[in-house]
């Protein structure tokens, strides 16, 4: 099955998910990020907003699960 034989058949597994995608990305950098200030000494306000970033994105990763399973 080519591509494009893919993307006109609309099969469920060949879409990608754009906002599960951005969610794990927005993450894994928001964390990484976090790391490195905490490990670099970074200032207090980097560490929190990250801190913060990060726990939305996993708040909308657990949402879409849950609503996933209803």
């Amino acid at each position: 099955m080519t591509k494009s034989t893919a993307q006109q058949t609309g099969h469920p597994a060949d879409r990608v998910d754009l906002p599960l995608v951005l969610l794990w990305s927005l993450v894994v950098i928001s964390g990484t990020v976090n790391f490195v200030a905490s490990f670099d000494g970074g200032s207090l306000w980097v560490q929190s907003v990250c801190g913060v970033v990060t726990a939305a994105g996993l708040t909308g990763l657990v949402l879409r699960r849950v609503r996933r399973r209803r």
